[in-house]
């Protein structure tokens, strides 16, 4: 019996699940990025800036116009026979690059909605970071319960044998009766967490819980976070600071083309007239230039000028923001380090020894059962609060791996 309680012992101290047919990281980010509605919106708005780009390039249709002079007047002018007919097309054309600017405009339009869609996938890969390691945690807390009830199981049938032979008070089969509920209370309510997270993980791809029979991922190798400086040179790939770069692009370009809006477009038109009731033909040519005394487009070019101005000075602003993020991260990452580390070479061991001396008084009648299920308790609860710590460090560490370099997520699966 002896041996049989250590041996479960030793399967709950920090022994790593084994898992088959699992669903990892790297897929869970995947099937969420391939099926997360929010992400198909931001690519619509894509392919519909790509359009209004393909717009803004197109020339202006030319106009057919179609006279007739002279006509249901009185005397000569009665009826048509002094008629006039005049047949043309004008066409508009813009001087100063005008449609070539628009047309670059609308294109950096699409380059900055791309990056927002590529940020927005950043945050979409984040949320499913954390739904994932919350799921793991919960898989490996229920491993751990299940370990927890199969040593109070043998507790209480170790209790009825040394009651039953005289060894010990009957109230030693109750209290081995009583943590045996406890654990098998806390197995269901294990149990239920994970069945939660689970279906929470899988409502990101638009799936159900039942699609995720386990997980992969669960690993006690644990290394230090980068330095700050060396993540720092790493965020200006950060999508929404290119976002941003792109955004002062389109600005520039948008303040370019508003500036050639001061100079007005210049209408050319050809056309073809019959006269005297068609005896005689001429070509008529036409020119139309407005004057631009009142109107240079000044007000435009200025609000132009403003918003590239405004971006220069919101690229800043999110630079400092995302700094001020990474070092709170990475901040949170160092914490969770030093508290795994801690637990797995000091608490830990201690807690092993515990139990492992808690168990071999009990069996040559040393101690009570009470002793042992204090060690027993003492022992699982630095294994959660282990589990815990494991949760919060790989968390933290796929986000910061997440937010200085895209396609990284899951690195850190070992």
């Amino acid at each position: 019996m002896k041996k049989i309680i250590i041996m479960l012992g030793l399967l709950a101290l920090g022994g790593k699940p084994v898992y088959s047919d699992q669903l990892d990281l790297q897929t869970a980010v995947s099937r969420v990025v391939s099926n997360h509605p929010s992400l198909s919106v931001s690519e619509a708005e894509v392919l519909a800036a790509r359009a209004e780009a393909v717009q803004a390039g197109l020339w202006q249709n030319p106009v057919f116009g179609a006279e007739a002079e002279n006509v249901f007047g009185s005397g000569n002018y009665s009826g048509g026979s002094a008629a006039e007919y005049t047949f043309s097309i004008s066409q508009s054309f813009e001087p100063g690059g005008k449609r070539s600017k628009r047309r670059k405009a609308a294109m950096l339009r699409s380059e900055v909605a791309e990056w927002g869609v590529s940020g927005r996938r950043r945050a979409v890969e984040q949320i499913t970071i954390r739904a994932f390691y919350t799921s793991l945690a919960a898989q490996a807390r229920v491993a751990l319960s299940q370990k927890q009830v199969k040593i109070a199981e043998n507790v209480v049938e170790s209790a009825e044998q040394r009651v039953a032979a005289g060894r010990a008070h009957r109230l030693e089969i109750s209290r081995a009766e009583l943590e045996l509920a406890d654990a098998e209370l806390n197995q269901r309510n294990m149990q239920l967490a994970l069945v939660t997270s689970k279906t929470m993980l899988a409502a990101l791809w638009g799936g159900s819980g039942s699609d995720i029979s386990s997980l992969k991922g669960y690993s006690q190798q644990v290394v230090a976070p980068p330095t700050p400086e060396m993540l720092l040179l790493k965020l200006q790939q950060h999508p929404a600071l290119r976002r941003v770069e792109a955004s002062i692009r389109q600005r520039q370009a948008e303040a370019g083309a508003e500036d050639a809006e001061r100079i007005p477009a210049v209408d050319l038109g050809a056309g073809y007239r019959v006269l005297d009731g068609g005896d005689d033909q001429a070509f008529v040519l036409g020119v139309s230039i407005p004057l631009p005394f009142m109107n240079r487009n000044q007000g435009n070019r200025e609000a132009a000028r403003i918003r590239t101005l405004q971006a220069q000075d919101q690229l800043m602003t999110v630079r400092l923001e995302l700094q001020q993020e990474l070092l709170n991260r990475h901040q949170e990452t160092q914490a969770a380090y030093t508290l795994v580390t801690g637990l797995k070479t000091r608490q830990l061991p201690v807690a092993e020894e515990a139990f492992r001396q808690a168990t071999d008084g009990y069996e040559k009648g040393l101690f009570g059962s009470l002793d042992l299920l204090v060690a027993m308790r003492s022992l699982f609860d630095q294994e959660v609060r282990y589990i815990n710590s494991l949760l919060k460090y790989h968390q933290a560490l796929s986000e910061l791996e997440n937010m200085i370099a895209p396609g990284v997520a899951g690195s850190t699966e070992k």
